[in-house]
């Protein structure tokens, strides 16, 4: 039986005029910026209007004395105080499409070009937030506007990642940090001034446990005002809690985030202690875990840094955070531009431009709000 075939040029294709985009996660961190004492990453605007640097001021508590009838005239206290400074640079990116491009297209070219943009620069600012947590230098010579004409060169700001740093730049974080710094869940393990030897004293059962939280909550805290000494890190607070109440976040990566998920003490207290149910209980919903007022949140893009502990394992950082750990420098907000060169208007160019900058902020070197833990990635 002969049946009739279609033949090939005559074969239908449709195409969906709606394009799948890439999977782009969202991030946690917008909610987290604002401009009082307790939110965790502080914004400053004050360069919108005009300027090139941001200089914050820190202000030290007065001293604990006990004056009495004593003659105060001559017999003054004194506060100390410091600067940071955040230099915020440009980041700008544009797609330039040739109308005859965009006609043959079956998706819509300059909705997706408009919109890629958009969220080119959403991803931006979030790897910029990470890439703040892992600072541990600052350098002058490492800020670059990125203006070479020839682009070959990105913009970079003045701080300098566990990656981009020297080993002598490593070695003065641990020195400026030993109240900052916990390897391996023991104060025992860092070494004065080396960053190399206190990684490799990491080994395989340093993995993160509530014991490892704890101890950073203890030394985060810790209080020596009495004595004239360091004052502990400001809490993360939304509103006044009459308890008194102290609060932190702890952004942990995979692995890590995996250990204390399975930890039984963590599932114990986030079974038996908060709502129960599939739907709102985060033993069985992808969520934050809650120990000890410290919220434990998962980062994704967290990295452990390769073969640096005992036996050539990998160890994975986390960041304990309190109010001020982070600075943004905001000197323009987020706008569309347009291309000069539009050859008879046959050529659609838009850019995007902002200028800002994520950086952890230093207080004489010592990282003021933020705590940095290193465990054992062995998973």
């Amino acid at each position: 039986m002969a049946l009739q075939a279609t033949a090939a040029d005559l074969l239908l294709q449709k195409y969906r005029s709606k394009d799948y985009e890439q999977y782009n996660r969202q991030h946690r961190y917008a909610k987290m910026v604002g401009k009082d004492p307790f939110s965790m990453i502080q914004r400053e605007d004050s360069l919108m209007e005009s300027g090139e640097f941001v200089n914050i001021a820190f202000t030290d508590a007065l001293g604990r004395t006990r004056k009495g009838a004593q003659v105060l005239d001559g017999n003054e206290a004194t506060f100390a105080q410091r600067k940071t400074t955040l230099k915020p640079i440009w980041h700008r990116e544009a797609v330039k499409i040739k109308k005859s491009e965009a006609k043959k297209a079956f998706t819509n070219q300059y909705s997706i070009q408009r919109r890629e943009l958009r969220r080119w620069m959403q991803n931006n600012v979030y790897a910029a937030v990470v890439d703040a947590f892992d600072v541990v230098a600052e350098d002058a010579t490492a800020f670059n506007e990125g203006d070479a004409d020839d682009a070959t060169g990105n913009a970079h700001i003045q701080q300098q990642t566990y990656a981009e740093a020297s080993a002598t730049e490593r070695n003065t974080f641990v020195t400026n940090n030993t109240r900052r710094l916990l390897f391996g869940g023991a104060t025992s393990k860092l070494v004065t001034g080396n960053m190399a030897s206190s990684l490799a004293n990491v080994a395989a059962a340093d993995v993160l446990t509530p014991a490892f939280i704890d101890r950073m909550k203890r030394m985060a805290r810790s209080d020596t005002w009495k004595t004239d000494g360091k004052l502990p890190m400001r809490p993360i607070s939304t509103t006044n809690d009459e308890n008194g109440r102290e609060f932190f976040k702890l952004f942990v990566g995979e692995q890590s985030f995996e250990e204390i998920s399975n930890n039984e003490d963590i599932k114990s207290y986030n079974t038996d202690a908060r709502i129960r149910g599939v739907e709102d209980n985060p033993i069985f919903q992808d969520g934050d875990l809650l120990y000890h007022g410290v919220m434990i949140c998962e980062e994704p893009t967290i990295q452990p840094y390769a073969g640096v502990g005992a036996s050539a394992i990998d160890v994975e950082p986390m960041y304990f955070c309190g109010a001020q750990a982070l600075g943004w420098a905001m000197g323009q907000k987020y706008r569309y531009t347009k291309s000069d060169n539009t050859d008879y208007q046959f050529l659609r160019g838009v850019g995007v431009e902002e200028q800002w900058s994520v950086e952890i902020v230093l207080d004489g070197g010592e990282l003021r709000g933020m705590f940095s833990g290193f465990a054992a990635a062995v998973l």
